[in-house]
């Protein structure tokens, strides 16, 4: 997947169906011919791949083993957990798995390709050709 920018077509905003092109001209060339002649969005964006740590719910982890550790091994009669990190210690144990679980997509070369646009700009309403037919007909 390509990080670079690309031009994207459709018939509707929310979805583009032609594309990626160079150029905004090429667009809407291709636009006019997959379109029949009808209105379309252009806009140009780009898919950054995705980050697998930053989706990393280390707090949910770290609750997780909490409760398996006391289950399977705290006093059943007592009356605290017995693995309860502090804020400072969860602080630290999530800026290393990060970085561990980051290492470790890179390593294994791990591309996560996200469906939508990660990032989009120059949107633009092009009107059809029948468009311009009409507004001469009034």
């Amino acid at each position: 997947m390509s990080e670079e920018w690309g031009w994207y077509a459709g018939r509707h905003e929310e979805e583009m169906t032609a594309g990626p092109e160079a150029t905004r001209e090429a667009i809407i060339q291709v636009g006019r011919g997959d379109f029949c002649g009808e209105s379309f969005h252009i806009i140009e964006a780009r898919k950054r791949p995705i980050e697998v740590a930053d989706h990393a719910n280390i707090a949910d982890l770290v609750d997780r083993m909490s409760e398996t550790i006391d289950d399977d091994h705290a006093d059943p009669d007592g009356d605290g957990a017995i693995f309860d990190p502090t804020p400072a210690e969860l602080h630290s144990l999530e800026g290393m798995l990060k970085a561990e679980i980051r290492r470790w997509q890179e390593l294994h070369g791990i591309l996560v390709t996200p469906w939508a646009f990660t990032e989009m700009r120059h949107e633009e309403f092009i009107p059809g050709e029948l468009d311009d037919d009409e507004d001469a007909d009034e």
